[in-house]
Parts: C-alpha cells; sequence; structure tokens
C-alpha cells in the first residue's frame, strides 16, 4: 500500500491529478488511512491506469520504462 503521491509517480501523473480524477469520480476512491490519506493498492492503481490511461498498469510502467521516466 502506497500514498497518491508514490501512486501518481507510477502512472505518471502528478498527485493532484489523480486526486482530482478521484475527486471528479473518474477514479474509484481508494481506502482512506488513519490520518484520512488515501492508501493505493495495487488492484486501485490497477483500476485508475484503465479509467485515466486506458491501459492495464503492467503496460504502464512497461512503456514509462522504455521511455526513461
Amino acid at each position: 500500500m502506497i500514498g497518491t503521491k508514490q501512486a501518481a509517480a507510477i502512472l505518471g501523473l502528478r498527485p493532484g491529478t489523480l486526486t482530482r480524477a478521484v475527486w471528479e469520480g473518474r477514479v474509484q476512491p481508494p481506502a482512506k488511512g488513519p490520518g484520512g490519506a488515501y492508501i493505493w493498492t495495487d488492484a486501485d492503481l490497477r483500476r485508475a491506469a484503465w479509467a485515466l490511461l486506458g491501459r492495464d498498469l503492467d503496460d504502464t510502467v512497461s512503456a514509462r520504462m522504455e521511455n526513461g521516466q
């Protein structure tokens, strides 16, 4: 489980972009931790990748690695 900053980095997005997508209902919100911050699981990341990027998380990570990101 990771925070929004790390989740956004994996997806190749800015943290604000990912948070805004949750607020706008484009991404199913992950569970929140005791402090109220989102806690992203692998399943949450996979849903977000499909919803925002139109591809599987593995394809997203592979594409970013090929581009040197």
